[in-house]
């Protein structure tokens, strides 16, 4: 928030005191590549408010190692209209988990090794 505050008021400064137009494009070119950069990163969700959103949707439960998961995320749209093991694979491969399905519908995120 502080950096976008700081480029536009970079941005109004170079036009308010007349900083030739090829600066004040590159000023506006900066401030489209900031906005483009934290847009991809809003989209960047937690696995673990991941799953506990598709645990509501889904109505299943996961069990898992709160460590495991607790420094991953997934950037990227899900589909809640896909099956729940189609999501779980599109989001948990490339933070390097698998899944296993376990009695009751309980799903267990763990490591490709174990």
């Amino acid at each position: 928030m502080k950096r976008r505050i700081l480029v536009y008021t970079t941005l109004w400064l170079s036009c308010f005191f007349g900083i030739q137009e090829g600066a004040a494009q590159l000023t506006f070119a900066s401030v489209h590549k900031l906005q483009e950069v934290t847009k991809a990163q809003d989209n960047s969700t937690s696995l673990i408010a991941l799953l506990k959103k598709l645990e509501l949707t889904y109505r299943t439960s996961f069990v898992y190692q709160k460590e495991l998961l607790e420094n991953k995320t997934f950037t990227g749209a899900v589909n809640e209209n896909d099956k729940l093991e189609q999501i779980l694979d599109r989001v948990l491969t490339p933070a390097n988990l698998r899944f296993r399905k376990l009695k009751g519908g309980v799903y267990n995120p763990a490591t490709q090794s174990s």
